[in-house]
């Protein structure tokens, strides 16, 4: 995503020299524009995902459609009992068929979904795993041993 000509690059690009007007930029800015390019990265792979599926399933439904016709004009063309029963097996074989399909379609839309959040969430893991590594620890407070601690309000 480096391409300038790319209206989401540039507004991210606006957005982060704003951020960096306001913030220094060794401490926020970097932060928060890695966290939106994780995000525009994580919708792009989403949107590639129901593409790729909504693709499959209308590919899956003109083929069963032009099975099921061809299926019907069978059905219509029959003169004998066992040219239905062939007609109609091709009609519910068609149908069968199609149902498959579209499930494997769903199936692999689900574990592209699932590889696509098992990754954003990998990543956000990591990031806070970092900001926490910054952060020095709290204070244990000088009390001798035997005495209970006082709790602070919250």
């Amino acid at each position: 995503m480096t391409d300038k000509s790319n209206p989401l690059t540039e507004g991210l690009d606006r957005f982060s020299a704003l951020l960096d007007w306001w913030w220094e930029p060794t401490r926020g800015s970097n932060r928060i524009e890695g966290h939106v390019k994780r995000i525009l990265q994580f919708g792009v792979e989403l949107q590639s995902a129901c593409g790729d599926a909504y693709s499959g399933q209308v590919e899956t439904f003109m083929t069963v459609n032009d099975r099921l016709t061809r299926g019907l004009q069978a059905l219509l063309r029959s003169q004998s009992a066992q040219d239905v029963a062939t007609a109609e097996a091709d009609i519910v074989g068609a149908m069968l068929e199609g149902a498959s399909l579209q499930a494997q379609h769903w199936v692999g839309l689900s574990q592209k979904l699932q590889e696509c959040s098992a990754a954003i969430a990998r990543s956000i893991a990591v990031d806070l795993r970092q900001v926490a590594a910054d952060i020095p620890p709290a204070p244990k407070p000088n009390v001798p041993p035997g005495t209970a601690v006082p709790s602070t309000p919250r």
